[in-house]
């Protein structure tokens, strides 16, 4: 059978599957006996398993903490190396994020893009080659799904830990036509004790924004006490600096609480230019304040070294290259807790900077900025460029979708090609076409969900067919 008739006959049972797939809201929870990543987790792990088995593949399931599902019999292996958690929500959506709402050719779902949907074509992709005898004797596709690829990598580590890796992989994580090249990642908290003057009038006693370090903060709030002048001249002054700034948000006072709200726009930390950070809108309207403001050292500490600037340049760490650009950098959750503030953060960097040397520059620029600082995460910088691998996946784009002038090209993004080895990422997203993970309305386009298992099927082939 052809790879478009396949796909015609099996449409409606990849896009039922993809539903139901994206209805599971695997957000990393807490963990739970049975449960390690979380209960919501566990039960679309459960049921991935369980559809896997119905398809007729073998699986392994590692405590939870990874999927394996397989076709074949060899002891060679080609990987398909993906991950079925998400990030969480957010505001902005116009649909429900979890019910795989369809409004003509598109299904909406966090996670439809990110990572599910490319899931369910390279998995009916495997359905192809199982059953039309694609697969050679002595070889073997294995699909390993990690669980916590948008936080700690905790899913993927677990399983290096337990299993051999294929001998080749690719992660449908990314970009077509074929990703070569990742930036360094490095993520990080910075914490400051907020230094209060007492006579200052207006008392800072909250603040929160964001909902994690790898998007760009859509909301930020803070509250203060007025304890001395007038409550309303505070709430003129703040208001007619959001408006001077362009700030969208809200000034609310009841009694002698100040109430402030930014609204900013969410996007992937990779891309931060794309967004408007929530975050750093507000200390931009909290300044207006100046030392009426009791926490007015922190806010202008924080205007001087990270602000609105997602480059690195008031922090001293801004750098690029000539193939994968500037470093980028994201200040994505802040918190106020017991006289405390604290700011989780994304940093992203060139590929051709040393790991060792960045990690060193950090420390050094945001130390001496008189920042407390923790690295919680550094993942040095991805490079393969050109061998089989790689062309096959560059033949197999080219052959489906006709595009034969995008070349190869690099990301900002982290994708499992940091941990597994002589592995790239491969689609799902289109040269041109925007990046919709993390955002709200996160999509598919169900037609190109078609496409992407022709492309899967044909890399498959392509991979399977090199030579020891």
């Amino acid at each position: 059978m052809e790879r478009k008739k396949f796909v015609e006959k099996n449409k409606q049972n990849m896009v039922e599957d993809l539903q139901r797939f994206v209805q599971f809201q695997t957000v990393r929870g807490e963990r739970q006996d049975g449960a390690p990543l979380g209960r919501e987790i566990q039960k679309g792990l459960d049921w991935l398993q369980k559809r896997a088995g119905e398809m007729g593949f073998d699986t392994i399931n590692y405590d939870g903490y990874a999927l394996e599902i397989s076709a074949g019999n060899g002891v060679q292996s080609v990987g398909i190396v993906g991950h079925m958690d998400v990030v969480a929500a957010g505001n902005g959506w116009s649909v429900s994020p979890f019910q795989g709402v369809i409004q003509g050719d598109r299904l909406y779902g966090r996670g439809s893009l990110d990572d599910k949907g490319p899931l369910i074509a390279c998995l009916y992709a495997m359905q192809y080659l199982r059953e039309q005898g694609g697969i050679p004797d002595g070889k073997k596709i294995r699909m390993i799904i990690g669980t916590d690829e948008e936080e700690n990598f905790e899913g993927i580590r677990y399983y290096a830990e337990h299993a051999e890796f294929p001998e080749m992989s690719f992660i449908p994580d990314g970009s077509f036509p074929v990703i070569y090249g990742e930036k360094g990642m490095c993520d990080f908290d910075l914490t400051e004790d907020v230094t209060c003057d007492e006579k200052a009038p207006v008392i800072l006693e909250e603040l929160s924004g964001g909902s994690g370090r790898t998007m760009v903060p859509g909301e930020a709030a803070a509250c203060c006490r007025v304890t001395g002048g007038a409550p309303e001249e505070f709430q003129r002054i703040l208001k007619t600096a959001m408006e001077k700034n362009h700030i969208p948000g809200t000034v609310q006072l009841s009694g002698n609480r100040l109430e402030i709200r930014t609204e900013g726009k969410t996007a992937h930390s990779m891309a931060p230019e794309t967004g408007r950070n929530a975050i750093g809108l507000l200390f931009l309207a909290l300044s207006a304040l100046g030392k009426r403001l009791s926490a007015w050292r922190t806010v202008e500490h924080y205007n001087q070294f990270l602000g609105m600037d997602y480059l690195g340049e008031l922090a001293g760490l801004a750098c690029a290259d000539q193939e994968s650009g500037p470093l980028t950098l994201n200040v994505g959750v802040a918190s106020l807790a017991e006289g405390r503030l604290t700011w989780l953060c994304n940093l992203r960097y060139p590929m051709d900077k040393d790991a060792d040397s960045m990690a060193e520059q950090i420390e050094k620029q945001l130390t001496n900025a008189g920042f407390n600082l923790r690295i919680c995460e550094h993942l040095a910088p991805v490079y393969i460029n050109g061998g089989p691998m790689i062309d096959g996946l560059l033949a197999a784009y080219r052959e489906v979708t006709g595009d034969v002038t995008s070349p190869p090209i690099t990301i900002s993004g982290a994708t499992y090609s940091r941990f597994v080895p002589n592995a790239v990422a491969f689609g799902p997203v289109y040269p041109d076409q925007e990046e919709l993970a993390h955002q709200p309305d996160e999509f598919i386009s169900l037609t190109q969900l078609g496409e992407w298992t022709e492309i899967y099927i044909c890399a498959l082939e392509r991979l399977l067919a090199i030579k020891d």
